[in-house]
């Protein structure tokens, strides 16, 4: 049996306690080295270690209520994420939700290209996660 395939036409991404999928045109969890800072040879017996980001883009929104304005408010804060790649509420085998605490960086982006039409304007963001990714399957 093929395995089911993710597309990027559904996604919950809950950054405190509201979902924010509709203001974002793309977001993942991406994972890197950690700073290591000084190494000892214990740390370096024990080999690297991960380091887990939200990274995406959000359209740019002066709406009280858009991601754009929850990012600016909350630059530097420590706060819980959910994110569901199946659209799912309720976490299963097959359809996992990942979960953590995020610190919002630096405030998002504003303004952008002069056009008479065409695209929104949008902001990138890149957000450390705080310890690890927690996995969900039940």
């Amino acid at each position: 049996m093929p395995s089911t395939r993710l597309k990027g036409s559904g996604l919950s991404f809950t950054v405190g306690t509201t979902d924010f999928a509709a203001d974002a045109t793309n977001v993942r969890i991406t994972y890197g080295d950690a700073d290591s800072g000084t190494v000892t040879f214990a740390d370096a017996a024990a080999g690297t270690t991960q380091q887990a980001t939200i990274a995406g883009t959000m359209i740019q929104s002066l709406t009280s209520s858009s991601f754009w304005r929850y990012a600016y408010a909350n630059s530097g804060k420590e706060i819980a994420f959910k994110y569901a790649p199946g659209l799912n509420t309720t976490a299963t085998a097959d359809k996992p939700i990942f979960s953590g605490t995020v610190r919002i960086g630096n405030r998002p982006d504003l303004g952008g290209d002069a056009q008479v039409s065409g695209d929104d304007w949008t902001a990138d963001f890149e957000w450390k996660v705080i310890g690890d990714v927690v996995m969900a399957v039940s």
